[in-house]
């Protein structure tokens, strides 16, 4: 566990640089011309791994330290996890020399080093510029460049030129945890269904592993067996998910070297989702047809493999496998007056299927008979209800209308039976038509008698 930091120092100088400039001026030297670093300085506090109660040495190494006059810096730590030795600042790097005034004190969190030259500077290219040491008491701690908590900021830690000008600085910070204890925990995780799966973990040097799952009733240890493999080491992996597993949890347990000699992680969700395009379907809206007659259907579907119409009636589909069939009403379709019509989706498994109904109102077809041909006087008003067969009619309809062909007249001509009124002089036949109208979507019929 590392962060990593940039900083290009203030033209402000950190307190001991300003300290050992004013020496430089006091003394009465003249300060050499400085080179310009051409690259980063790159700073590293290594990373341990150790026991409670043992010694811990850690070495801070740098690269591209190129003409350096002086170094200042403020190295972080905690307390309650790190006690700096007696010597706490040892294996000084040759080089260091060139830069003979050295100042290096301890505070509360913090070891100080500073390191100054009077007209000389100290270079290296790659390598370890010194080593810190520490008694570890247990815990987890980070070592680190302090520019927060000192008096001077950014100065707190600085490389600077000749003449005190700080130069480009980038550190990546340690870290000390006890063996065995871990460095990043599992996340959590989505796949579909029977997709693959892990969960991982870094340690600090463990000796062992045991992954655990818990489904909803408890932490259980797992074993290499089913869809499960890896779990007596650092990365457990699942070959499918199921659908069943979705919400299971998942830790570790590390063993570790130490007197305490187990850690458990934190715990990750494994998701699964469906992975599907469920099949959507839409029968349309609802409809109406008439008793004598068939409709065509048009559905649509999303996501779907197949398609299938059904009735909840006794009528028949053509076309029932496609998204526009004809539906032709049964007997017992037409006595109900609708019908329910369902179309069906098929997903391609194991993912579900769409389903979705339109209701098919039946529109009773409608009769007109005339009635029997009959005659009369010229002159002589015959009404349609003295007919042997009177005329008749569907009960369900939207209405009726007489017309003739002859020069006499039909009064009441929307009634069920009109009566005609030929002309004096009118003689021969007469043609009376009536027409009942139907009920949207059902047509007209005609009829006729003389």
């Amino acid at each position: 566990m590392k962060t990593t930091e940039t900083i290009i120092g203030s033209k402000k100088f950190s307190l001991r640089i300003a300290q050992w400039t004013l020496m430089v001026l006091m003394a009465g030297l003249v300060l050499i011309p400085a080179r310009t670093q051409s690259q980063v300085i790159l700073v590293n506090f290594d990373t341990i791994n150790a026991c409670p109660g043992s010694t811990v040495t850690i070495p801070v190494m740098v690269k591209n330290m190129s003409n350096i006059g002086g170094i200042s810096m403020r190295i972080g730590f905690t307390s309650g996890v790190l006690t700096p030795a007696t010597n706490y600042l040892i294996n000084k790097n040759a080089s260091l020399a060139s830069l003979p005034i050295q100042i290096q004190n301890t505070v509360t969190n913090a070891i100080y080093f500073a390191a100054f030259g009077i007209g000389t500077t100290a270079s290296i290219a790659n390598g370890k510029l010194f080593d810190l040491v520490f008694t570890y008491n247990g815990g987890k701690c980070l070592v680190y460049a302090d520019t927060v908590n000192g008096d001077n900021g950014a100065g707190d830690f600085e490389f600077a030129d000749v003449n005190g000008t700080p130069q480009p600085v980038q550190w990546t910070d340690g870290y000390v945890i006890e063996s065995g204890d871990f460095f990043t925990q599992p996340q959590d995780q989505t796949v579909n269904v029977g997709d693959p799966a892990s969960f991982s973990v870094t340690t600090a040097g463990a000796i062992g592993y045991q992954w655990r799952v818990n489904t909803g009733s408890g932490w259980v240890s797992l074993s290499n067996a089913g869809v499960y493999s890896g779990v007596f080491t650092s990365t457990l992996n699942i070959s499918a998910a199921t659908a069943l597993m979705d919400g299971y949890l998942y830790q570790c347990v590390s063993t570790g070297p130490c007197v305490k000699n187990s850690f458990t992680s934190q715990s990750a969700t494994l998701n699964v989702s469906s992975g599907c395009n469920n099949a959507v379907a839409n029968a349309g809206p609802n409809a109406s047809v008439c008793s004598n007659g068939s409709k065509s259907l048009t559905g649509t579907a999303l996501d779907y493999t197949t398609v299938l119409w059904t009735s909840a009636g006794d009528g028949i589909f053509t076309g029932a496998n496609t998204l526009t069939p004809t539906y032709t009403p049964g007997a017992n379709d037409i006595l109900a007056g609708s019908v329910n019509l369902t179309l069906t989706a098929y997903a391609t498994p194991p993912c579900t299927d769409g389903t979705d109904a339109m209701t098919l109102t039946i529109i009773p077809a409608v009769t007109g008979n005339a009635g029997s041909d009959e005659s009369t006087c010229a002159g002589t008003p015959f009404s349609l209800t003295n007919s042997s067969v009177p005329p008749t009619a569907s009960l369900l309809n939207s209405g009726i209308f007489w017309t003739e062909n002859g020069p006499g007249s039909i009064s009441n001509p929307t009634a069920l039976a009109p009566t005609y009124t030929p002309t004096a002089a009118e003689s021969g036949n007469v043609t009376l038509t009536m027409t009942v109208y139907g009920i949207s979507p059902c047509s007209n019929v005609t009829d006729q008698m003389v």
